[in-house]
């Protein structure tokens, strides 16, 4: 599956704003996705993960699901609709 940020975005890249943070780790959660695959994908220390993930659930953009007693988080929809927002900004900045 093809993220909604694959557009020259590079998610390791050091010094990223808030708001590119949060948009990689809400596009690595779509469709599903481990702890693992979400540090690997968005380069995040496990600390910027635990406070990412707490806010992004607590707002409601990504949930979490338990599968046999693996954690799984996904984007929710109010989550994908923030990425189509953000996207629409970068490229009009273009």
């Amino acid at each position: 599956m093809v993220g909604l940020l694959e557009h020259g975005h590079n998610a390791h890249t050091h010094n990223r704003d808030r708001i590119d943070i949060i948009s990689s780790v809400i596009d690595s959660t779509n469709g599903g996705a481990s702890r693992r695959r979400i540090l690997l994908r968005t380069g995040l220390s496990s600390t910027q993960f635990k406070r990412y993930v707490a806010f992004l659930v607590q707002s409601g953009y990504i949930e979490v699901e338990e599968d046999n007693r693996q954690k799984i988080y996904r984007a929710t929809e109010k989550g994908i609709a923030l990425l189509q927002v953000y996207n629409n900004i970068r490229e009009l900045l273009q």
